[in-house]
């Protein structure tokens, strides 16, 4: 039904809010996104499942990039920090099912008649559904895998400070920015990294480092569509994302010459809520007011190991993370009043 096919413009938006510009190049060409709309109340179901695995590398991307070791620095001592953190996607992501009964709703999926439609992540495969005796198409995938890496990268620069009794504290902070003409984005994050092994005789005698770690970040993004939406004349049209991500992990590390190995366990959790909001007339009656609300929670156990390189006070490293979508995080820095012994 081409009444909802959108301008690749307005497609582009809604991605710029939920991933914050991180993959444009992904958005483009998936103009039936908003044919979803047709689903009446499955719709925010639809949306959920296709963009689902893009959310969750975000949610996992931004709990990564903390730390490359276990020491606490001298107190007034710190670190600045700059992190690439890249989530890959499993192969189980390119698809997501739609019973063959059909939706609570009343959507079906027509067509690939298998009952599995591509994720954003996934072929461009055209899939169609049906709703009520209307028939549309829904958006293909965006081959991601061939053409981006199959990853979603979240780039971090973060400062660390050395405050009292073999304690730091982390600071990730993104001023509000301009994405494009009509979006803006921020971020901040806070951690707080402590030495346990110095209250423990036993522990403290070991020749290792062992602290505990607690990071939380949020992540804030809107896109206007009054101004390109080209669908009535409300001005109140735009997409809305929140996310808070808790990290919590015991951390241990040793230094052996120039080079660091470290590496840490605990546990991941994030919250995400992407909102449509505004009124959308399509014309011939189709009206849509606030048609999106959807939440996702990542959450899972998680492991890290990695190595670092220390050449002076320059810091240069990389770690791999075991958690639903694997992450791998490379990195540099400049750290200064180090406790080296």
């Amino acid at each position: 039904m081409n009444v909802l096919t959108l301008k690749k413009k307005y497609m582009k938006n809604i991605y710029l809010s939920i991933i914050f510009c991180l993959i444009y190049s992904v958005s483009q060409g998936q103009s039936n996104i908003y044919n979803f709309l047709l689903a009446g109340e499955d719709t925010n179901f639809l949306l959920e499942q296709y963009t689902s695995p893009i959310i969750r590398g975000i949610g996992n991307g931004v709990n990564n990039g903390w730390y490359n070791t276990a020491k606490a620095h001298k107190t007034l001592g710190g670190e600045i920090l700059f992190t690439a953190n890249l989530a890959y996607f499993n192969d189980g992501e390119q698809f997501y099912s739609v019973p063959a009964s059909g939706l609570p709703g009343g959507t079906t999926l027509l067509s690939p008649t298998d009952g599995n439609a591509p994720t954003v992540i996934g072929p461009a495969i055209t899939p169609v559904f049906e709703n009520n005796g209307v028939v549309f198409d829904g958006p293909e995938g965006a081959d991601v895998k061939s053409d981006v890496g199959g990853f979603v990268p979240t780039p971090m620069v973060q400062i660390g400070l050395g405050v009292y009794k073999k304690t730091d504290i982390k600071f990730r902070f993104l001023p509000e920015q301009k994405i494009g003409d009509d979006g803006k984005i921020s971020m901040i994050g806070f951690g707080l990294l402590h030495d346990i092994g110095q209250h423990f005789k036993g522990v403290k005698e070991l020749p290792l480092d062992i602290s505990l770690f607690a990071g939380y970040t949020s992540l804030k993004s809107t896109v206007d569509y009054s101004n390109n939406s080209g669908i009535g004349t409300s001005n109140d049209q735009q997409g809305v994302y929140n996310g808070n991500s808790w990290t919590f992990q015991a951390l241990v590390s040793k230094k052996l010459s120039i080079i660091t190995l470290y590496g840490g366990l605990g546990y991941d959790k994030t919250d995400i809520n992407y909102k449509m909001e505004g009124t959308y007339d399509f014309g011939n009656s189709i009206v849509f007011t606030n048609p999106v609300d959807m939440n996702f929670d990542v959450s899972g156990m998680r492991g890290t190991a990695g190595v670092r390189l220390n050449i002076a006070f320059f810091k240069l490293w990389a770690d791999y993370t075991l958690k639903d979508q694997n992450v791998l995080t490379v990195g540099l820095g400049f750290a200064f009043r180090e406790d080296n012994k």
